[in-house]
């Protein structure tokens, strides 16, 4: 018999190598893509888990989620491994951090290991942009965004290729933030940036509300919706109040199964499963209905699915590899018989 020796190469790609090959235009089409066939039944993603890092009666958010899915129709598995650390802010670190690894599905082999901040912010701001594409008023002029930390901007970008907001309201604790995220966005997108004190203030001539926070108290009161609202929560509810199960025509979800659980956890809130009229892969699969009226008030709730960071992942190791950016390295070496 005679050895081979075999060796597993792996791809690390860093922010910067991801960057270099996706935008926020892309991301946002592969995400629609991942969110179509997972309402077809082509992808398998479990609920994603969560570890506590602190005791549960301590203020502010504090774990890792791990996030696998299975791509069937791309034959390729992976899994974000991601933190979400409010007191970041204070230690001058991002408050989510997080890493991606692909899978050959066929061979089970790791093929890429690369950073998974970028993707999270991108695909967090691109799945709430696809629900107001589907669930807000095609007429919407006035965003308000809640929460103008990196999540805010993708939200905010990523919607705004979709409408022609007249203005955009801001609310953040934070009144530095507030003011770098209105020059930046000013610039950025050419749209006129208005800072308020109180949510409650911001959003009362709002057709879209965006909150992108970490805190765990509503942020916004049901009291304060009108007719034709969308407001979405990336937080599962921990920032909305939770009398919207009750006031909103349509509550929509990204994975049901997982975004139900969340909001169990993060906001201690038990929502019925028949209150949820859709996951937003039924609706891009043609199974269920998008806004119906202009009239309807309604409510996504993005848990986050490890499904469309993986989808991403995948398009940039693609690229990169062809692209021969980042840093390919042997990962393990062996004596096969």
């Amino acid at each position: 018999m005679t050895k081979q020796q075999q060796k597993i190469k792996v791809r690390f790609l860093s922010n910067k190598d991801i960057a270099a090959v996706l935008n926020l235009e892309r991301v946002i089409e592969i995400s629609e893509d991942v969110f179509t066939h997972f309402g077809r039944g082509d992808i398998h993603a479990p609920p994603k888990v969560s570890l506590p890092l602190q005791e549960a009666e301590r203020a502010g958010m504090h774990w890792i989620n791990s996030m696998p899915a299975f791509l069937k129709y791309k034959n390729i598995a992976g899994i974000k491994w991601v933190n979400v650390t409010s007191e970041n802010v204070k230690r001058g670190l991002p408050v989510t951090m997080g890493v991606i690894i692909l899978n050959d599905a066929v061979t089970g082999m790791p093929i890429g290991i690369m950073d998974g901040t970028w993707i999270t912010h991108m695909r967090t701001g691109a799945s709430t942009a696809i629900g107001a594409k589907l669930f807000a008023r095609k007429n919407s002029s006035v965003i308000t965004v809640v929460g103008c930390g990196a999540e805010g901007r993708t939200n905010l970008e990523a919607t705004a290729r979709f409408f022609k907001f007249e203005e955009v309201h801001i609310v953040d604790i934070n009144k530095k933030t507030m003011t770098d995220f209105a020059e930046s966005m000013e610039s950025k997108l050419n749209l006129k940036v208005v800072p308020f004190d109180s949510v409650q203030n911001a959003v009362k001539e709002s057709d879209i509300v965006i909150l992108a926070t970490t805190a765990q108290r509503p942020l916004m009161l049901a009291a304060w919706a009108k007719p034709g609202d969308y407001i979405t929560t990336i937080s599962c509810f921990a920032d909305l109040d939770r009398e919207f199960i009750n006031v909103a025509d349509k509550l929509y979800m990204d994975d049901k199964e997982c975004a139900l659980g969340r909001i169990r956890k993060m906001a201690g809130v038990e929502i019925d499963e028949g209150k949820v009229y859709a996951d937003i892969g039924e609706v891009m699969a043609g199974k269920k209905a998008k806004r119906e009226n202009d009239r309807e008030i309604i409510v996504y709730t993005p848990a986050g699915m490890g499904a469309v960071d993986v989808g991403v992942a995948y398009e940039a190791l693609t690229l990169a590899a062809s692209r021969n950016l980042g840093t390919e390295m042997v990962l393990h070496e062996s004596l096969c018989l």
